[in-house]
């Protein structure tokens, strides 16, 4: 049977694409609702100025980096 053979190399591939998306729903609200750390909040808080801005405070006020 020519399309049975088709099916079977399909097989794999499509277990392959349901897991991966399935995986994605099941992970996606525990990472999208899990509180940031504190680097992840450092870097929200510093993406808010200039480039300017930070290197101002690093090299004058901070003492360098």
């Amino acid at each position: 049977m020519p399309g049975t053979s088709g099916a079977r190399r399909l097989l794999v591939p499509l277990a392959v694409v349901g897991s991966v998306v399935a995986v994605v729903i099941l992970a996606l609200p525990v990472v999208w609702w899990s509180p940031l750390n504190v680097d992840e909040e450092l870097t929200l808080r510093v993406a808010q100025f200039s480039f300017g801005h930070i290197f101002h405070v690093v090299s004058t006020e901070r003492g360098g980096g």
